[in-house]
């Protein structure tokens, strides 16, 4: 009887065990994609991009691979522009982050009839339209601050984007984060 006993709590151990381990995979897994499923719907594909090679200690989330090759260049006035695919495009620069002066700005345009379409404590969608040449187009700002160091994000307005678009690249523009500096040996750029 106790021969039983003993294989009966061998195997409740057993099974226990094999239990316990196969959760703690589970919560690895769940742990390891923690932070694609903590986006928002809109770009819970995209993926993260480091800056840090254009002088920024920064990183941002862009479309993932199958929408297109990024293409991020440095400007001669320090503005990062990134591309990716036909769909996003934004450009990244050190500055004021006055979001009431766009807004104002906004209000005193002659040409375009502008209405803000999304206004959070971060940024601002807007619509700009022209009704008699049926001309609109739709524009992003976001502000991040980082103590001293603060970083507008803009749509490229060289180029017209749908509205759809622009609301993806707006979540994308606040997740916009500081990174640890990468070591000297590994990188030469400058960092802003």
């Amino acid at each position: 009887m106790k021969k039983y006993i003993y294989l009966f709590s061998v195997l409740v151990f057993s099974a226990l065990l094999t239990l316990s381990c196969g959760n703690k995979n589970n919560t690895d897994k769940d742990n390891n994609t923690e932070e694609t499923t903590q986006l928002p719907e809109k770009i819970k594909r995209f993926v993260p991009f480091d800056l840090s090679p254009y002088g920024y200690n920064l990183e941002i989330y862009i479309p993932d691979s199958l929408q297109g090759i990024p293409n991020a260049r440095l400007t001669d006035w320090g503005a990062i522009i990134l591309t990716v695919g036909n769909d996003y495009g934004v450009e990244i620069t050190y500055g004021d982050g006055d979001l009431s002066l766009l807004k104002e700005d906004l209000n005193l345009s002659d040409v375009f009839k502008s209405t803000i379409l999304t206004e959070e404590t971060e940024g601002i969608i807007y619509k700009q339209e022209i009704p008699d040449a049926n001309i609109v187009k739709y524009h992003f700002m976001v502000v991040k601050n980082f103590g001293a160091d603060v970083y507008e994000i803009k749509d490229f307005m060289e180029k017209d984007y749908t509205e759809a678009a622009i609301e993806k690249m707006f979540e994308a523009a606040k997740t916009l984060k500081k990174i640890e500096p990468k070591s000297e040996e590994n990188n030469d750029s400058t960092h802003v």
